[in-house]
């Protein structure tokens, strides 16, 4: 039966829309808070004043709706500010006192610890908090590892966190705010003191106990290495044992999913018990019995996976979606979706933002609306033809609904997701239904030798099947540029496609599909030509070296000290982003400063790199740059006659103090502070900069600098 999408009978839809367009605004106009809440606190009190002595009595219910609306929008824009709001701590050391929330994660340098801090002491005052800090440790001959609820004392400055400003970098910032975590913290081992278990965050504690219990439990019956670490994710939910090479082959074969315990294994655990416990004449307390035992059941598998997001959200839509089953009751299934989502984010209002969020509930509702469509639309009579059908179908609807944020979030796009699921899906249903009888069997030592050697099996089974579906041609497009305004066109143009074809007109359905893809070629012209002319100059933000990049159109030269070419893998990063998020054509041209030869042209262009004894001179149309090293100041042979200014001066640790006969011989316009240098250091070239009226950048403390060229 395909459920109804009936507005008036979604209570729950009504309540959700009007919330999640509070926290939406509210992050867009965070500035703006006060403006926009009391206004719409205001407009409601009128509207509720008018409800109570008006004489519009045929207007109730509009009225009622429009009021109801204005409280959840008004909730939802208070909640996000209330989740975003953090303690403003002193630039100084400061003692922390705090509760380690996650379990430690043991980097190639320093222990990562995510604490709750209640307190801190400043000055002989002690002052009471509520803040979530990454603390990083460094690591001792022996080093301790705290548990998720211990007690953790230690001194450091906190910083807050914030992005480097690098053309196409991930918004570290923004992914820690949705986490909570404003700060960071650095500290020495002997500076921080661990005390007992607090008691908070029990749950969590057992829950990571008993889930290293099971990953031993799997390693005591000969499963290991990347049998083990897929087994880990797919059945405790542990993706810790992942390596890169096994993330980057489910994510080229569109079975990344898997890998992340969500609705489908929770949907994969529901059927397994339904059918476990299926009676043909069941008495009403027989089936209260069952569902109740099958959301035990449920809530306890979300229990051995760590209580993490995604499986809560399906533990929660299964219990919703089950409890009205069990009081006979008529269930919607969106009406299901909505309050599993009203839900999530009265708890948490920052799951808005959280990706996994985003794809479980549009995948979701892909499904929902899409598949029993497709499924409906081509009758076959074989059954298991007509199971891999629908198994087909659920990966259509799936994807149809979560392609454009995938290409947002990711940029990639697996291309043969359908054959994909057509075989790991049944795999996985067998991978946990025969996990379930190996524990069940434990006590039986030749039985629990067969089926362990099965499991192996299977689990290599899904490994080779996925190597082979990586490696086939075009298994993945990849470096698609994809921004919001794409991601708004796509889903508005999927929304006109599904009524069209609900409305069963052929004509619209092309004319949608045609405007469609005009309207994405339009957007990409538009956005070539506007990579085509632009032309600037950026000063990355790196911290170690000074590094350069040279902007023309579709052409990307990047310039920086020779060591770090030891960061290359860094590097190769940077351009990857770079390429992705400026739509570059052409290769990115690297070169270090030291190998730079005397008067070289890039690409045609008036631009002109020469290396002297005090550093390289570069000069673009309009624009005149120093990258300073220090030494005696020599002009450039050919340099513009009549310019005595050089436009921007670029300092790295290499240049030394400012040395005044050189550096007034061409007054810079600005100067750009590119890599980390010393505190004297700093204040000198400050100094330097206020004594002669001289704007200053520090990439460091003010982000990367774009410079934009005519």
């Amino acid at each position: 039966m395909i459920p109804q999408l009936n507005f008036k009978q979604l209570p729950f839809i009504r309540l959700l829309v009007p919330y999640v367009a509070g926290i939406g605004c509210i992050s867009m106009f965070q500035n703006h808070f006060n403006i926009l809440f009391f206004a719409l606190l205001l407009i409601t009190v009128l509207l509720v004043l008018v409800q109570i002595f008006s004489v519009w009595k045929k207007h109730f219910r509009l009225l009622s709706g429009i009021i109801i609306f204005n409280i959840f929008f008004l909730y939802g824009l208070f909640s996000f500010n209330s989740a975003c709001d953090y303690h403003d701590f002193p630039e100084h050391s400061v003692l922390v006192t705090g509760i380690v929330k996650h379990s430690p994660e043991i980097k190639e340098r320093s222990i990562q610890i995510d604490c709750q801090a209640h307190s801190y002491s400043y000055k002989n005052r002690k002052i009471d908090i509520r803040e979530y800090i990454r603390l990083y440790v460094s690591k001792d001959t022996v080093p301790i590892i705290p548990g998720i609820g211990d007690s953790i004392c230690f001194t450091s400055k906190l910083q807050r966190i914030t992005n480097r400003g690098n053309p196409g970098e991930f918004d570290y910032k923004k992914h820690m705010r949705n986490k909570r975590i404003h700060y960071t913290a650095y500290a020495l081992h002997e500076d921080v003191i661990y005390g007992r278990n607090s008691g908070r965050f029990l749950l969590k504690r057992l829950a990571k106990t008993l889930q290293k219990k099971i990953i031993q439990n799997f390693e005591r019956h000969s499963i290991n290495d990347n049998e083990l670490a897929i087994l880990s994710a797919l059945v405790a939910g542990n993706r810790d044992l992942l390596n890169d090479e096994i993330r980057n082959k489910f994510s080229v074969a569109g079975a990344m999913h898997v890998l992340a315990v969500s609705g489908l294994h929770v949907g994969i655990l529901y059927l397994f018990l339904n059918m476990l416990l299926f009676r043909r004449n069941q008495t009403p307390f027989f089936r209260f019995f069952k569902l109740s035992l099958i959301v035990i059941v449920i809530w306890f598998f979300a229990f051995i996976t760590g209580l993490s997001s995604p499986v809560v959200r399906a533990a929660l839509m299964f219990s919703l979606f089950l409890t009205g089953k069990s009081f006979n009751r008529h269930i919607n299934s969106y009406n299901i979706l909505a309050a599993s989502a009203l839900i999530a984010l009265l708890i948490d209002p920052l799951e808005l933002f959280n990706p996994g969020f985003q794809f479980s509930y549009l995948a979701v509702l892909g499904i929902l609306y899409i598949q029993p469509r497709l499924v409906n639309s081509v009758v076959i009579n074989h059954v298991l033809l007509d199971r891999a059908w629908q198994l087909v179908t659920v990966s259509i609807a799936a994807q149809v609904s979560i392609f454009p944020l995938s290409l947002l979030y990711f940029h990639q796009f697996p291309t043969y997701f359908w054959l994909t699921t057509v075989f790991i899906i049944p795999l996985v249903w067998l991978i946990m239904v025969l996990t379930i009888v190996l524990f069940l069997s434990i006590p039986i030592s030749p039985l629990v030798h067969i089926l362990s050697s099965g499991l192996n099996y299977l689990l290599k089974s899904m490994y080779l099947l996925i190597e082979g579906v990586s490696r086939l041609p075009l298994a993945s497009i990849s470096n698609i540029r994809f921004e919001i305004i794409h991601l708004c066109a796509a889903y508005f143009f999927i929304i006109l496609l599904l009524i069209a074809v609900r409305k069963f007109k052929k004509v619209y359905t092309v004319y949608t599909i045609g405007i469609g893809i005009v309207f994405f070629l339009f957007l990409n012209l538009l956005t070539y030509n506007r990579q085509e002319r632009m032309k600037e100059i950026i000063v990355y933000n790196y911290g170690k070296n000074s590094t350069l990049s040279f902007l023309n159109g579709h052409n990307h030269l990047m310039l920086s000290h020779a060591h770090l070419k030891e960061d290359s893998a860094s590097i190769k990063k940077w351009n990857h982003d770079f390429q992705v998020s400026r739509k570059l054509v052409k290769t990115t041209e690297y070169s270090v400063f030291q190998e730079i030869p005397l008067n070289k042209t890039i690409y045609g262009q008036e631009i002109t790199i020469e290396r002297k004894a005090c550093g390289i001179f570069i000069h673009c149309p309009d624009e005149d740059i120093l990258i300073y090293e220090g030494g005696t100041l020599i002009p450039p042979d050919g340099w513009v006659p009549g310019r005595t200014e050089i436009d921007w001066l670029i300092i790295g640790r290499f240049s030394g103090y400012p040395v005044v006969t050189n550096i007034t011989h061409f007054m810079p316009k600005h100067i750009v502070i590119s890599e980390h240098i010393s505190k004297n250091m700093y204040n000198a070239w400050d100094k330097f900069a206020k004594g002669y009226k001289i704007d200053i950048h520090h990439v460091i403390s003010d982000g990367a600098l774009y410079i934009k060229l005519k």
